[in-house]
């Protein structure tokens, strides 16, 4: 069951949301290591890792807002009557930030409800792509990575 995002005054909420600007999403930091290879009676399993309550969010003074975004994504072998073996042949870590500017300095209810509702629109996709291309670069074949539902308030 999704955590459900903080309570936040929707005037304060939408105020932030209306002067927030996006300027940058970077890689601080990315690592993933190959340590399997898949054989022909085996199918493989993706696990994501990674929530809103381990983003790290910095205000660097003059109105930028720095919003670490630390993930984590492992494909284990499975058996092909689907149960999955403790064998991991790929595991990737990487650390986003995005970059924003804003008017106004919000508290941290306010930091957490976007970091549950919007963080994810705006990074997911840059994450899918990296997801996809390393498998590759891997020497592994390319896994789908579903779309995420977003339930923000009132959903």
């Amino acid at each position: 069951m999704a955590k459900k995002a903080p309570e936040v005054a929707s005037d304060t909420y939408e105020k932030f949301c209306k002067t927030i600007k996006v300027y940058d999403l970077t890689t601080e930091a990315l690592s993933y290591k190959r340590t399997g290879y898949p054989s022909d009676d085996s199918t493989l399993k993706m696990k994501i890792f990674g929530k809103a309550s381990d983003c790290k969010f910095t205000y660097d003074g003059s109105g930028f807002l720095v919003i670490k975004i630390p993930l984590g994504f492992k494909v284990n072998k499975a058996n092909k009557d689907g149960k999955t073996k403790r064998e991991i042949i790929f595991d990737m870590k990487v650390v986003y930030n995005l970059i924003c500017q804003t008017e106004i300095k919000m508290d941290n209810e306010t930091l957490e409800r976007f970091a549950e509702e919007h963080l994810p629109l705006l990074f997911f996709p840059y994450f899918r792509e990296l997801i996809h291309c390393s498998l590759v670069k891997a020497g592994l074949p390319p896994l789908m990575v579903p779309f995420m539902e977003i339930k923000g308030k009132g959903n």
